[in-house]
């Protein structure tokens, strides 16, 4: 898994010829790096974590992930892009 600017994938890209592996062996999530063009606005998420809903707020400048953790949930997660869906 791959999570960083497009200048680290390129370099990356070159790199992982060496190693002869299938395309999709590997994941890259660009849109959770970087700048975004977007408004500055604040949106409420909706979360269900198991039993329990609670009201986020979030900034489209941020993942989602990353707007749970900061209202303090503790969010399962292992790839910390949105790549790998355990979130």
């Amino acid at each position: 898994m791959m999570y960083g600017p497009q200048a680290m994938y390129a370099y990356e890209d070159e790199q992982l010829k060496a190693f002869s592996l299938p395309i999709k062996s590997i994941k890259k999530e660009a849109n959770c790096a970087g700048l975004r063009d977007v408004d500055d606005i604040t949106y409420t998420l909706t979360v269900h974590i198991g039993f329990d809903t609670f009201r986020v707020p979030a900034s489209p400048t941020e993942t989602i992930l990353t707007a749970m953790e900061r209202a303090g949930l503790s969010v399962p997660s292992k790839c910390r892009a949105g790549g790998c869906g355990f979130c």
